[in-house]
C-alpha cells in the first residue's frame, strides 16, 4: 500500500508546468463563481485531461478524469449547485468517478485538486462543488456504472472582470473561505495534547501552512495532522453531529485528498522526500470522532 520515494522530479506539476511552484499556485487559487461565457478550447481541455491522466494514484485506487461541456446548461443564467452559491458564465466542468469506498475518495481529492492547481497554472478559475448538484445528469454524461460514484465536479473557466466581483467575494464570505482554522486546532505534536507550533515544525513549517490553506467543504477543514518525528499521521475528525447515515459523510475523505496534495507537492518543493503508506502510529489515542487515513513517512 505504500507510494515510492518521491524526488522533485517525480512531482507532475513541475514536470508539466515550467519553473511552477505549487506553493505560489496554492496560494494564488481562490473559488470562482462568476466566468466569462467563453468555451475552453480543445487543446486546454485535452491539455487538463492529459495532467489529470498523469498525476499518480494514492495506494491501488482508480480514477477517471473528464472535462464535461454541458451545453444544455446556459451560460447566462444563475446555476444553483453545491451546498452554497452560484455559479454563472460556463458550461465546462471537471469531473470524476471511481469505485465505491474511502480509499477511492481521498484519491479523488488528491488528483483534482492537483489538476485544480494546473488549471490555475493556466489562469482558469475553478471552484469545487461537493454538495447538490444534479449527481443523475452529471453520472450519465460520465457513463457511471452501478459500482462508481461522482464524488465532485468542479466549475472551470475564465474568471469574470470586475462586475461580478461582488458576488463572488459574497459567496466567498458565506463559505468562510477567506478564514482557516488556527495552527493549534489542526496540527498536532507527539500527541493530540500539544499542538504543534511553526518552531516545532522545523523544515516542515511551509509544509503545514499550505495544508492549512488547503480548501474544503464548507470550509470545515476536517483533517487533523501528527507530527512524530519525519513521519506526519493524517487523520479526519468529524463534529459531534455529524452522523454516519446523513447524505454525503464521506466527503471529509474528498477533503483530506486535497490537503495530502498539498502537503506532498509542498514538502517536495522544499527538498523534503518521503512515501505514503497506511500505517497507524502506535501508543497514540485519538481524540473523540477521529479516524486514522494515511501516513506521510519522511525519508532523510
Amino acid at each position: 500500500m505504500n507510494r515510492q520515494l518521491l524526488t522533485l522530479s517525480d512531482t507532475i506539476l513541475p514536470m508539466i508546468i515550467p519553473n511552477a511552484s505549487p506553493k505560489e499556485l496554492i496560494q494564488k487559487r481562490i473559488s470562482i463563481r462568476s466566468f466569462q461565457p467563453q468555451n475552453l478550447s480543445p487543446q486546454i481541455i485535452q491539455g487538463i485531461t492529459n495532467f489529470a491522466a498523469k498525476v499518480p494514484h494514492l495506494f491501488e485506487t482508480q480514477l477517471r478524469v473528464e472535462v464535461l461541456h454541458i451545453p444544455s446548461i446556459e451560460k447566462d443564467r444563475d446555476l444553483k449547485l453545491g451546498t452554497y452559491g452560484i455559479i454563472r458564465g460556463t458550461n465546462f466542468f471537471i469531473a470524476a468517478v471511481h469505485p465505491r469506498g474511502t480509499l477511492h475518495l481521498l484519491n479523488a481529492g488528491y488528483i483534482l485538486e492537483q489538476t485544480i492547481l494546473y488549471a490555475t497554472s493556466l489562469e482558469l478559475g475553478t471552484c469545487w462543488l461537493a454538495g447538490t448538484f444534479n449527481r443523475d445528469d452529471f453520472g450519465q454524461a460520465m457513463h457511471l456504472s452501478e459500482n462508481e460514484t461522482l464524488p465532485a465536479i468542479i466549475a472551470v473557466g475564465y474568471p469574470h472582470g470586475q462586475s461580478f466581483n461582488l458576488m463572488d467575494t459574497i459567496f466567498r464570505t458565506m463559505a468562510r473561505s477567506r478564514t482557516r482554522k488556527a495552527w493549534d486546532q489542526l496540527f498536532f505534536d507527539q500527541n493530540f495534547n500539544q499542538p504543534l507550533s511553526p518552531e516545532r515544525a522545523g523544515a516542515y513549517a511551509g509544509v503545514f501552512e499550505m495544508v492549512r490553506l488547503a480548501p474544503s467543504a464548507s470550509n470545515k477543514q476536517p483533517w487533523r495532522l501528527l507530527q512524530l518525528g519525519r513521519d506526519v499521521h493524517f487523520f479526519i475528525q468529524r463534529a459531534p453531529t455529524q452522523k454516519k447515515n446523513i447524505p454525503f459523510f464521506n466527503l471529509p475523505y474528498v477533503d483530506l485528498g486535497i490537503a495530502m496534495a498539498h502537503f506532498e507537492l509542498s514538502a517536495v518543493e522544499e527538498g523534503l522526500a518521503g512515501t505514503w503508506q497506511i500505517s497507524p502510529p502506535e501508543a497514540i489515542n485519538p481524540l473523540p470522532g477521529m479516524t486514522y487515513v494515511a501516513t506521510w513517512k519522511g525519508i532523510s
